[in-house]
């Protein structure tokens, strides 16, 4: 019996891989995946002797806002507080605003409620790896000298003035995390990416020019065969890498 050939979408699919880079997390996957893996997006590289330690909080820090984005965002706060208002409810009731001054009223009156923490912690694993990748750096011993890298912070380049906050550092943390994750979890060597492409999905609101350097990365340094970049409904379509 001779199976019939695989329809070219399904080929088109499985030679697919689609990259959906977060501040906190990485999603990845293959387009006939039912859901991504999800996996923390950090990398520890372990620290030089005598280097100066480094550490990104694992929390993004709160943005210092100017006045002029603090009365923009009050504005727009209005404008959802007076929409909701001629709006109805399910029921076919009308919506009625809890004035800001009773909500804060009632939370001075609430108490918190404490909770000892039962639960074991996790066990500490040590590591003489170069680098960690992932949800195993929340295991990392913390007395291993590793330094902790996010390269990306509100969904833009994490660029600082610290230690491995260049762009050429954080576009190096990019390559290894994203070729790990192809490697460990998509099982898929990166020597045979070049048979592969790469859909990169982006926030509506980006730096054009590290969308180049992020194509660049995946053609060039990952070596897919070819990319193209997904922006909520739009697509922008790069050329094949031949």
């Amino acid at each position: 019996m001779i199976c019939p050939p695989l329809p070219k979408y399904h080929l088109e699919a499985q030679a697919s891989i689609i990259l959906h880079p977060g501040s906190r997390h990485l999603r990845i996957g293959r387009p006939s995946d039912s859901v991504p893996h999800t996996v923390l997006h950090a990398i520890a590289r372990k620290r030089r002797p005598g280097a100066q330690p480094h550490a990104d909080p694992f929390l993004v820090p709160q943005a210092k806002l100017e006045p002029e984005s603090v009365q923009e965002l009050e504005e727009c706060r209005l404008k959802v507080s007076h929409i909701l208002q001629s709006s109805l409810m399910s029921d076919g009731t009308r919506r009625f605003a809890t004035p800001p001054q009773q909500i804060a009223a009632y939370n001075k009156r609430i108490q918190p409620i404490l909770e000892e923490d039962t639960e074991p912690s996790p066990p500490w694993v040590c590591s003489d790896k170069e680098y960690v990748v992932g949800d195993e750096i929340l295991s990392l011993h913390p007395n291993l000298e590793y330094n902790i890298h996010f390269p990306l912070r509100r969904g833009d380049l994490n660029v600082h003035k610290g230690l491995g906050g260049s762009i050429s550092a954080v576009l190096a943390d990019l390559e290894t995390i994203w070729g790990h994750c192809i490697s460990t979890i998509l099982n898929v060597p990166l020597k045979d990416l070049k048979f592969y492409r790469a859909v990169l999905i982006i926030p509506d609101i980006y730096n054009r020019d590290y969308v180049k350097k992020l194509t660049h990365l995946l053609l060039t340094g990952l070596g897919f065969g070819g990319c193209f970049v997904l922006q909520l409904q739009n697509l922008l379509q790069f050329p094949c890498k031949c």
